[in-house]
């Protein structure tokens, strides 16, 4: 496959979608304006490194998403849950999706961060998870 980044998205979209975190708030890279909250956010942090055979046989290549709750809030509390919901739905998962396997889905680490926007508070709590994924 020349490109798993759009088929690993597409396989964390669907659990996400499935399990219903955030309702059907689920967006990739930025959400829209006015998005209610929380809403999740994933986008990837490295494509990762591609695994060979002997005589060049991509295996799997492995690219690292960030997935997370975002919210204008002053407390951990109000993305606790949802942030739960992610890692249930994402961490130790595999599957196939169109074109492609995944392998496996597991989260590497945790991830929070609290931001200032014109004077709004956001919070960002979720994780980084690893997706194998080959043809």
């Amino acid at each position: 496959m020349a490109n798993e980044l759009p088929r690993a998205e597409r396989f964390i979209y669907d659990l996400l979608v499935a399990a219903t975190v955030a309702g059907s708030r689920v967006y990739s890279g930025v959400a829209p304006d006015g998005a209610a909250e929380p809403y999740v956010v994933m986008q990837v942090q490295s494509p990762g490194n591609d695994l060979y055979t002997v005589g060049a046989y991509r295996v799997w290549t492995d690219p690292l998403f960030i997935v997370k709750a975002v919210g204008k809030t002053r407390s951990w509390s109000t993305l606790t849950a949802t942030a739960d919901a992610i890692d249930l739905a994402l961490h130790d998962k595999e599957g196939t999706v169109a074109g492609g396997t995944i392998y496996e889905c597991l989260r590497e680490r945790a991830f929070s961060l609290i931001e200032d926007v014109e004077g709004v508070q956001y919070r960002h709590l979720g994780g980084f998870y690893r997706v194998r994924t080959g043809a």
